[in-house]
C-alpha cells in the first residue's frame, strides 16, 4: 500500500497489499478459490466449463460470480485466394454462404460457451455504435436445404455417393480477376487449423467439422502451436490453410484497418480517396496512404488479413471509418463495411468469448469490466 495514496471519497485503500498467485492449471486455481486459498478469480483464468463448478459455490454462498462477453470473439477463417499450392476451396463467396447457411451457429455458441455467449451477426458486438445485425448471420439463418443447393449450384456435387462432394466444373476468378478452376473429382475435403491448448476452439472445431459433414464437406481438425500458426513464417500469414479458428482481441476502439484492408489505399491530387485493384499498388504518381493488411512477401508477411479478403469497396470504407473520431462520423462507413461483409463473409463470426470472474462471497467493490483490467478499482475493495 502507497501511504501517500488516497481518494477524495474513500479516503485510504481498506486492503493493504494484493498478493497474485499464478497457476499453471486452470482447475488449480478454480478449486484455490472454492477451497479459501485464494479470494479472487481473474477473467480468462478459467473458461465456461468451469462455470457450473461456480455456479453451484454461488447457490452454496461460497462466491460471487460475473460474466461479461468479449471483447475477444472467435470466428472462422476462410482462406478466399490461397497460393497455388490448394485447391481454392472457399474461393466463390457462394460456398462461404453455404457454410454459414450449413452450422447452427447460436446451438454451438451456446453448448460450448455452456449459455454464457449468443451467435454474433456482425464483427461487430451488439453494443456497438456502428453496429448492424447481418441477414445472412442472423440467428433463424440456419438453413441446410439452402446450404446443400448452394454447393449444387456452385459444382459441389456427391455424384459417386460416397457422402463427400466432389467438384463439377467448379471455377471463378479470385479478387484480382486471375481465373481458377479445381480439378473435377477433387474431394470437398479440408482442414480446420486451430491453436493448441483452448478448449472452447476444439469444442467448437468439433461442433463445425460434425454440421459440415452432414452437408458433404469433409473436415479435419489439425491443432497447432501458436507460433506455427501466427508467425511469418506460420500457417495464417502464408495463407497455407484453408479454414482457420481462432479468437481475435480488439482494442477500445474496434478501428478495423488491420483486419479488413485488403487493397491499397491511394490519394488523387485532388484529394480523392480511393482502393486500388487487388494485389495492385496505386496509380503512378499517387500518394499510398495505407497498405493492403493481406500478409504477402512483398509486406514481410505483415497484417492480419489472413482471409485474404480484398473487395476495394470494403477496404475504402472502414479506412475511411478510422479517419475521424467522432462515431456519428464513422458510423456511416462501418455501415457499408459491414454490409459488404455480409455479402462477401470471408469471415465467420461465431461468439464473443465469456470472461469469467470471481470473487469470495464477503468482498467488496469487485467491479469486473469488458476493456478494463479486474484491478482497476483495487483501492475500493473491502470485507
Amino acid at each position: 500500500q502507497n501511504p501517500m495514496y488516497t481518494t477524495r471519497k474513500k479516503g485510504a485503500p481498506r486492503i493493504p497489499s494484493v498478493i497474485v498467485r499464478f497457476y499453471s492449471r486452470p482447475q488449480d486455481a478454480l478449486v484455490s478459490l472454492l477451497s479459501g486459498r485464494c479470494d479472487v478469480l481473474a477473467p480468462g483464468v478459467v473458461g465456461p466449463d468451469a462455470y457450473p463448478f461456480l455456479e453451484t459455490g454461488e447457490r452454496q454462498g461460497i462466491v460471487q460470480v460475473k460474466v461479461v462477453n468479449g471483447p475477444a470473439w472467435e470466428h472462422l477463417d476462410f482462406n478466399t485466394w490461397p497460393g497455388e499450392d490448394r485447391p481454392p476451396f472457399f474461393a466463390d463467396s457462394r460456398v462461404r454462404q453455404a457454410i454459414a447457411l450449413a452450422l447452427d451457429r447460436e446451438a454451438i455458441a451456446r453448448r460450448v460457451t455452456h449459455n454464457l455467449s449468443r451467435a454474433m451477426t456482425s464483427w461487430l458486438p451488439p453494443d456497438h455504435w456502428a453496429y448492424q445485425p447481418l441477414p445472412p448471420l442472423a440467428a433463424n439463418a440456419h438453413d441446410v436445404t439452402r446450404a446443400r443447393a448452394l454447393l449444387d449450384e456452385v459444382g459441389w456435387r456427391d455424384e459417386d455417393g460416397d457422402g463427400v462432394r466432389e467438384a463439377h466444373g467448379v471455377k471463378g476468378t479470385f479478387w484480382d480477376g486471375t481465373e481458377w478452376a479445381i480439378e473435377d473429382g477433387t474431394p470437398f475435403q479440408v482442414t480446420l487449423v486451430i491453436p493448441t491448448g483452448n478448449a472452447l476452439h476444439e469444442d467448437t472445431a468439433r461442433a463445425v467439422s460434425k454440421a459440415l459433414q452432414d452437408v458433404g464437406v469433409q473436415v479435419t481438425v489439425e491443432t497447432h502451436p501458436p507460433e506455427t500458426l501466427f508467425g511469418n513464417t506460420g500457417l495464417l500469414r502464408q495463407r497455407r490453410f484453408d479454414m482457420a479458428l481462432f479468437a481475435w482481441l480488439p482494442g477500445l476502439d474496434v478501428n478495423g484497418r488491420y483486419l479488413w484492408v485488403g487493397n491499397d489505399i491511394c490519394r488523387r491530387a485532388n484529394g480523392s480517396l480511393y482502393a486500388a485493384q487487388a494485389g495492385r499498388a496505386c496509380e503512378p504518381g499517387d500518394e499510398t496512404l495505407y497498405k493492403s493488411q493481406i500478409p504477402s512477401e512483398a509486406n514481410e508477411w505483415q497484417g492480419g488479413n489472413f482471409a485474404g479478403w480484398a473487395n476495394p469497396k470494403a477496404s475504402l470504407a472502414v479506412y475511411q471509418a478510422t479517419l475521424y473520431l467522432r462515431p456519428q462520423e464513422r458510423a456511416s462507413y462501418y455501415l457499408v463495411h459491414q454490409d459488404l461483409f455480409g455479402r462477401d463473409l470471408p469471415v465467420l463470426p461465431l461468439y464473443l468469448y465469456p470472461q469469467i470472474t470471481a470473487w469470495r462471497q464477503g468482498l467488496k467493490g469487485v467491479e469486473p469490466g469488458r476493456h478494463t483490467p479486474l484491478t482497476w478499482n483495487a483501492a475500493t475493495w473491502s470485507w
